[in-house]
């Protein structure tokens, strides 16, 4: 029993240590992420109209924006901080956001030790800064693991087959007759119409009473 049960172990360990790693030792290696990953946050203040439209599709209550008129009378955006701690990342603030000022980040690495240090007010850029430091992190180190850079992109649209063109009919030879419609046949023959009886005379007529 404990000999048999040894060996199936055995078995099973020896097969995973001829496989190929799944795992990253990061952060000395990095992950080879996809354009559309979701990670944080990138917010364009020049773009925010302030309408809060992304504060109202939150269903966690995640952004506070606070607005103000300036002197031409046009709304501008003072401050606009996320509680990430609550955020559910389902993107739905993205999609709500009229002129794409909200825009999803490739960036993961937003972990702290202290909850307060989890709000980031986009509108002073602290956070875009963080941003750009982890893509500058991915970009060295996919230079120099791969010197041409970094092959993954956004996958081109398939564009779908043309039809095939039509045959063209094969243009008749020299001094030959073209080809002409079959005749059609000929309607068939109305039926004759059955010949109209002559009137009985008075002598048939006695005929027939004879018959009788």
């Amino acid at each position: 029993m404990f000999g048999s049960g040894l060996i199936k172990g055995l078995s099973v360990t020896g097969k995973h240590w001829f496989r190929r790693e799944f795992t990253e030792q990061w952060p000395e290696q990095r992950p080879d992420l996809p354009p559309a990953s979701q990670g944080f946050f990138d917010y364009d203040l020049s773009k925010c109209i302030g309408c809060g439209l992304c504060e109202r599709a939150c269903p966690n209550h995640v952004i506070k924006m606070t607005t103000e008129k300036n002197d031409e009378g046009k709304k501008v955006v003072t401050s606009y901080v996320m509680e990430v701690q609550y955020c559910l990342f389902c993107g739905m603030c993205v999609e709500a956001c009229p002129p794409k000022a909200l825009t999803n980040a490739n960036n993961f690495e937003i972990a702290c030790y202290h909850r307060e240090n989890t709000n980031f007010d986009f509108a002073t850029g602290e956070p875009q800064k963080l941003n750009e430091a982890f893509n500058k992190i991915q970009a060295d180190y996919w230079n120099k693991k791969r010197p041409e850079g970094n092959p993954i992109g956004m996958p081109e649209p398939v564009k779908p087959p043309r039809p095939a063109p039509k045959p063209k009919p094969a243009a008749p030879a020299e001094g030959a007759k073209p080809a002409t419609a079959p005749a059609k046949p000929a309607a068939p023959a109305e039926a004759a119409a059955p010949a109209a009886k002559a009137p009985e005379t008075a002598a048939d007529k006695e005929g027939k009473g004879a018959d009788e």
